[in-house]
Parts: C-alpha cells; sequence; structure tokens
C-alpha cells in the first residue's frame, strides 16, 4: 500500500517486480475505487 502514495511509476516498477495477476487486479480495483471517490 505505501507504493500508492509514491506515484503510478513506484506502484507500476513494484507490481512488474512482484509479476502477480492477481496482485496487478487488486491495484486496479483500489485504483479505481479511489478515482470514483474523488469526484
Amino acid at each position: 500500500m505505501r507504493h500508492l502514495v509514491d506515484g503510478d511509476k513506484s506502484v507500476a516498477a513494484w507490481l512488474a517486480q512482484e509479476n502477480d495477476p492477481r496482485l496487478n487486479e487488486i491495484v486496479a480495483n483500489l485504483l479505481e475505487v479511489v478515482g470514483q471517490e474523488r469526484i
């Protein structure tokens, strides 16, 4: 979760390093929820 506050590049690098499709899906869902709350 700490990578989310570091910005998109940090999140992308972390996801690439982890190489876990489930984690990619979880982060995508989190980003969608956060985006909806900002509207």
